[in-house]
């Protein structure tokens, strides 16, 4: 039998995985996770629930972009910081489902299964995303190409959880793209996700 825990701040969180580790499974959008309970590729004893944390959700404009975990697709399709400075993570969050994924699912989720099928994951490479790690025993920050370590596999320890993404304001003369194949035109899961990011010296300008 599964326990369900709901958290409402930090702490909360913190304490939860300090004290069920590997036993506690995080649950926010549940977009993944209802599929893999259903089949039963995971037995957690606890659900732990971060969604209705308020200090994971949000995008937040400063030097760079700062992306809660809990944010979801939507926001992250129609945040003005995020199509203005990284324009393919917006466009790869508009291709993941339908509007019912997106307004649920979360980045948080997304980048923590590692999928190989996961749409955000090419674009916040190159944009060189960092991913914010916290857990009672602190914080740490790892470059999104070393917390992904393989398929369905990350550098996440038992008692740690996302808490943030943050990416860099980009250089000018930038711009990205990401593309998505898939055997439909919408709501597919994607069999090839391409992401790039050119910068033109300012050399080449004139």
């Amino acid at each position: 039998m599964t326990d369900f825990i709901r958290a409402e701040t930090i702490a909360e969180v913190t304490d939860a995985l300090a004290h069920f580790g590997g036993d506690a499974q995080l649950l926010a959008g549940g977009t993944d996770l209802m599929v893999q309970l259903q089949r039963g590729e995971v037995a957690p004893r606890v659900l732990l629930h971060i969604e209705p944390v308020a200090a994971l959700n949000g995008i937040a404009q400063g030097d760079g972009v700062r992306i809660g975990a809990t944010a979801t697709y939507r926001q992250l399709a129609t945040s003005s910081a995020i199509a203005d400075s990284h324009p393919s993570i917006a466009h790869a969050a508009r291709l993941v489902g339908g509007w019912q994924t997106q307004s649920v699912g979360t980045i948080g989720g997304n980048i923590g299964n590692a999928s190989p099928a996961a749409d955000l994951l090419p674009p916040l490479m190159v944009h060189e995303a960092n991913v914010t790690l916290r857990s009672s025993r602190g914080s740490r920050i790892m470059p999104i190409d070393q917390f992904v370590t393989g398929r369905r596999a990350t550098a996440r320890e038992a008692d740690e959880f996302i808490e943030h993404v943050d990416l860099l304001d980009v250089p000018a003369n930038t711009a990205d793209e990401f593309v998505k194949v898939g055997r439909r035109s919408a709501m597919e899961i994607s069999i090839v996700g391409l992401a790039v990011r050119i910068t033109l010296d300012d050399s080449l300008q004139h």
